[in-house]
């Protein structure tokens, strides 16, 4: 489990990336030609199933290759991304010749979660196209997934340099800021300098409304922007479903205005249970569902920090610990566990930034962990 922000920012930089790029090769045998033909009529599972057979019967390994990456590329649209990745590699494996079929493999593997092997063919292909756009923003995306947002800023920023009048590579590159700056006021700013010059552009949209509901806390303003979402994007659209209930949760009346707070007290009783029985993993689940029921629950954001913390998952319970702070920046238990989770991932300077901090409000802890990272970091 992400946490918000972090849905917010892998999840839409997602939909940035676009299509993959086909090869654009001529079609082979009957097999091929048909399959194409059943893909641009959008028959999906009869285009995988004509390019499965065509990949036996091509002659020629580089017609072969383009037949697996256009299998990939189906594949991936009947989203499949674990065989997707396969027909890549084999497109890779048989010939260089199909261009982009290096970089829709990179793709692939990381959106079925196999980052490292991403990051290899994806270095492949950059070493042979280091300027090309989709590549830098894929790079980026393992930047973010990594939490390592001032390389996915440095990065998508190049992204945007190639392309300055691309929507989704400026809306990527808002969401990268957004994480590294924690600046909301900027990225408002600048998420409606896209949609006045871009108005079809719906991503941009859900991302508005996502900052004034999780991190503005403002209800009438996030309403407005996630109807003006849904009125945008396509019915099958990725957040439309999210951006529905969002509405629901802060336009609910009369005898249910207690609805979300009722529930997040419960699923934080559940989650407080589960911490106590060493079910991490289980607790986070029973937390996240609490700060999504009540998203000023800072006690079910600092919990979650210590469940990703006895996870070793320090990432995350520093993403945790920062949706506690933004709720109350005096709550000292969740600075201090942010302190404690800079501090294991060896990220000095916001560890030293955060124990100065904390020194205002709880100065035992804080002077402690100043001196601890004085004499760690050397």
């Amino acid at each position: 489990m992400k946490n918000k922000r972090m849905i917010l920012a892998t999840g839409t930089l997602l939909i940035a990336l676009g299509m993959f790029v086909g090869c654009g090769g001529q079609a082979g045998e009957k097999e091929y030609e048909k399959a194409l033909k059943a893909w641009r009529q959008g028959d999906l599972v009869q285009a995988r199933t004509l390019l499965e057979k065509a990949t036996t019967r091509l002659s020629g390994d580089a017609r072969k290759s383009s037949a697996y990456n256009d299998l990939g590329l189906v594949l991936w649209k009947l989203d499949e991304p674990n065989e997707a990745a396969q027909a890549f590699s084999s497109a890779c494996d048989l010939s260089e010749s199909v261009t982009h079929a290096r970089l829709n493999l990179a793709r692939a593997l990381f959106q079925s979660g196999d980052i490292d092997n991403a990051r290899i063919s994806l270095r492949m292909f950059t070493g042979e196209f280091p300027e090309d756009k989709d590549a830098l923003a894929l790079q980026s995306l393992i930047a973010a997934e990594k939490r390592d947002w001032a390389q996915s800023v440095r990065v998508m920023s190049d992204a945007v340099e190639k392309d300055p009048d691309d929507p989704a590579a400026r809306n990527a590159l808002v969401l990268a800021e957004l994480n590294h700056d924690q600046d909301s006021a900027q990225a408002i700013r600048k998420l409606q300098l896209i949609i006045s010059r871009n108005p079809d552009y719906a991503p941009a949209v859900y991302n508005l409304a996502m900052i004034y509901d999780q991190w503005e806390n403002d209800a009438s303003k996030a309403v407005t922007a996630y109807r003006n979402y849904i009125s945008k994007a396509d019915e099958a659209a990725p957040h439309v479903e999210t951006a529905k209930q969002a509405i629901a949760r802060m336009t609910q009346t009369g005898g249910s205005t207690n609805v979300g707070a009722e529930a997040a007290a419960n699923y934080f009783r559940e989650g407080a249970r589960l911490l106590n029985e060493k079910k991490f993993a289980e607790s986070i689940t029973a937390f996240s569902q609490a700060v999504n029921a009540d998203p000023r629950h800072k006690n079910s954001y600092y919990n979650m920090a210590l469940a990703y913390y006895s996870l070793r998952k320090f990432n995350d319970s520093a993403s945790a610990a920062r949706g506690a702070l933004r709720i109350d920046s005096g709550f000292a238990d969740a600075r201090y566990m942010l302190v404690l989770s800079y501090v294991q991932l060896k990220n000095w300077d916001a560890a030293e930034r955060e124990a100065k901090t904390l020194q205002g409000v709880d100065s035992t802890r804080g002077s402690e962990m100043l001196d601890y990272i004085s004499k760690s970091r050397n």
